[in-house]
């Protein structure tokens, strides 16, 4: 009689637990960890839970999880470090009595993962209320420019469902609060960029999904006319889209320039160069500034404008032969010195596209006979295209290039390979470099 009434009692206890629990009563949640990790989180406000299962879900075409896709890890694996795109927070280190779960086991699939977690075989532990604890960090490569995620139950053979486990019963929670970082819209922003005193201003292009870029029109406007654009050339983004079949750049005495730029006039077979859609920091072109007068140390306001000009550019992007008018960032203070300062720069690199190639060889010599794209480039780095150093810049550096490179000829001299100063004793040298 005294064992029936136990167990009666027992149950009753079971059943206030169970009548007490709700979904309303767990949440999930998928907090950032930087700008490609993610960690999730999970709260309960009753006594007794004794596990839970999940999915998360991202997209394959934006995110992966590298050479951990197809595995499934263990307690000890996810805890170890066997794959580096997860870490087993200090939470469920010592989740049971300072020691990790019996099971925690989390799968890799190509669109997510899973985790499944059982605190205690035995069932003698189970956990007490939590505002938060943590429960898997998972780290990505990224081939987009802002993660998102979101819980699932869609993953796994049988599916992973999202619960919790409370009496042995499954609960889904209510809150499942997803990762949504909002894609890029269409924007045109500037960045400074440089040593200080002769930081040039970049053009940087934001594309959303589905939408490259043909091409673009703008002006920058700084508010002194102390200061003069010297120089406003395609950024690295046109360089690496095979440049520009058309580029028109005009300074604006004491008000600053304009650009307009079309990267190809006769596609290939119909198929047009462009820039690349769901692209965040395109860098598209880049303004170096100068002193109006020989001595001085100025800092200057720049903007993008839609003022500038007879008749006056405007801001636009050009997306599949549609006009658009992007976004726009915020101006940018630089300082503008005639105090002398050597850039660093890469012998060798004559177009300032990080790389030393065959295009390196003949920009010196269109350079040379007074042409070329990427004349004011090697106007402000002459040491760059200063290939064997010898304080010249003659056929001789297009010469030693192409042995270097097909005729295993001599090294370039430093500094080659990376950006770094000219050694002691160079004779020509270097006020602007675009260093990678």
């Amino acid at each position: 009689m005294r064992a029936a009434r136990r167990f009666v009692l027992v149950m009753m206890g079971v059943a206030g637990v169970l009548g007490a629990q709700s979904p309303e009563d767990f949440a999930l949640k998928i907090e950032p960890v930087g700008t490609t990790g993610a960690v999730v989180v999970g709260s309960w406000t009753i006594d007794g839970v004794q596990g839970w299962s999940y999915g998360v879900c991202h997209d394959p075409e934006h995110a992966s999880l590298g050479d951990c896709v197809g595995q499934s890890y263990a307690v000890t694996d996810v805890c170890g470090g066997v794959c580096a795109h997860l870490a087993c927070p200090a939470d469920m280190q010592a989740i049971k009595n300072g020691n990790p779960p019996d099971f925690n086991t989390v799968n890799v699939h190509a669109g997510g993962i899973t985790q499944g977690v059982v605190i205690d075989f035995m069932q003698v532990l189970t956990l007490l209320r939590s505002a938060r604890t943590e429960m898997l960090r998972i780290e990505y490569d990224l081939y987009a420019p802002w993660l998102n995620l979101e819980f699932c139950g869609t993953l796994g053979v049988p599916a992973t469902d999202v619960i919790f486990v409370v009496g042995g019963h499954s609960i889904a929670p209510a809150v499942q609060e997803k990762l949504g970082r909002p894609y890029p819209d269409l924007t045109l922003r500037l960045a400074t960029t440089g040593a200080q005193g002769r930081e040039a201003v970049e053009v940087l292009l934001d594309t959303p999904s589905g939408e490259s870029a043909n091409g673009f029109s703008f002006g920058l406007a700084h508010d002194t006319a102390d200061v003069k654009v010297a120089d406003l050339v395609p950024g690295a983004a046109v360089e690496a889209a095979g440049g520009a079949d058309y580029w028109r750049a005009a300074v604006i005495d004491g008000k600053g320039a304009t650009v307009g730029c079309v990267l190809d006039l006769e596609p290939e077979g119909g198929v047009f160069r462009v820039l690349p859609a769901f692209t965040v920091g395109q860098q598209v072109a880049v303004a170096h500034f100068a002193l109006a007068a020989e001595e001085g140390d100025v800092t200057a306001t720049v903007e993008l404008s839609s003022a500038l000009g007879e008749p006056p550019v405007e801001i636009l992007v050009d997306v599949a032969g549609e006009s658009r008018s992007p976004l726009l960032g915020d101006a940018v203070a630089l300082r503008v010195s005639s105090e002398p300062i050597a850039a660093d720069f890469i012998r060798g690199d004559a177009n300032q596209d990080g790389k030393v190639n065959l295009a390196d060889a003949v920009a010196i010599l269109r350079a040379l006979f007074g042409g070329g794209s990427k004349l004011a480039l090697i106007e402000a780095c002459q040491a760059s295209a200063d290939v064997n150093d010898d304080g010249q810049l003659t056929v001789s550096d297009a010469s030693y290039a192409l042995a270097y490179l097909f005729r295993a000829g001599a090294a370039i001299p430093a500094p080659a390979g990376a950006c770094g100063p000219a050694p002691e004793g160079s004779v020509l040298g270097c006020e602007r470099f675009r260093c990678p």
